[in-house]
């Protein structure tokens, strides 16, 4: 599958997704999860829900990196 361009799904995602995935993005493509939690100022399970929701579109990748959540940018997006 051909990798999509990042900016062909921000007008199909919420306010809340598009901060998280500039975010992410500014970041190298990836941060922490707490990292979002306190650069954003939400509270930790909005911010779970809106990652869990991004996540389930395929948008990021969500692993285990000693005991904290590292939040990607899928390999689906370029």
């Amino acid at each position: 599958m051909m990798p999509k361009s990042i900016e062909t799904i921000m007008d199909s995602v919420r306010e809340p997704d598009k901060r998280i995935i500039h975010l992410i993005l500014s970041n190298g493509g990836q941060a922490f999860e707490k990292d979002i939690r306190y650069t954003l100022d939400e509270p930790r399970t909005t911010i779970w829900r809106t990652i869990k929701r991004l996540e389930q579109k395929g948008i990021i990748i969500v692993t285990k990196f000693h005991h904290q959540n590292l939040v990607k940018i899928s390999d689906n997006f370029e």
